[in-house]
């Protein structure tokens, strides 16, 4: 039976990296395959927060989980970095200057190059319906400051699990 072993960049052996072998069965089709590789491949996520402290602990703590980051501090930022960059997932903070993020996921989800892409809101000011107006602008999730370190990454891990 063929063995294909995956190396990824989520660090579990001596070499830093986790290593999975997969074996061929006649139920194992290349979907299955390419579903494993995808999920371990480090997956493209966009933060788009105007707080720079948080931006930053968002990414290093999103980066040392395997996913590739991007950041943006802004709405037109993040609009003018999705021509270049396809992230799977946007954490996008709600109080932006300028264009609040809101306005900018109404634009994601309503641009057809994009509206796919799984957009979880961020918020110090949680308050009472704030969580239906970020899904009624097109968000898929909500999740509120200060995040916890310790659930995020398996948050977005949920968030990602949640289109297959």
């Amino acid at each position: 039976m063929p063995v294909i072993s995956v190396l990824t960049a989520k660090s579990r052996n001596a070499q830093g990296k986790l290593a999975i072998s997969l074996r061929f069965t006649e139920s194992f089709c290349v979907k299955t395959l390419l579903y494993y590789v995808w999920a371990m491949a480090g997956e493209p996520i966009l933060i788009v927060d105007d707080n720079q402290l948080n931006l930053k602990l968002t990414r290093i703590l999103l980066e040392k989980n395997g996913y590739v980051v991007r950041t943006a501090d802004d709405g037109s930022q993040a609009l003018a970095l999705l021509e270049e960059f396809n992230p799977s997932l946007i954490l996008m903070d709600v109080q932006l200057p300028g264009m609040d993020g809101l306005e900018v996921t109404r634009r994601i989800k309503s641009n057809p190059a994009t509206n796919k892409i799984i957009v979880v809101a961020l918020t110090a000011y949680a308050m009472k319906g704030d969580d239906e107006k970020a899904r009624a602008a097109g968000c898929d999730g909500y999740i509120t400051k200060p995040i916890d370190t310790r659930t995020l990454p398996s948050q977005i891990q949920g968030y990602l699990d949640s289109r297959i």
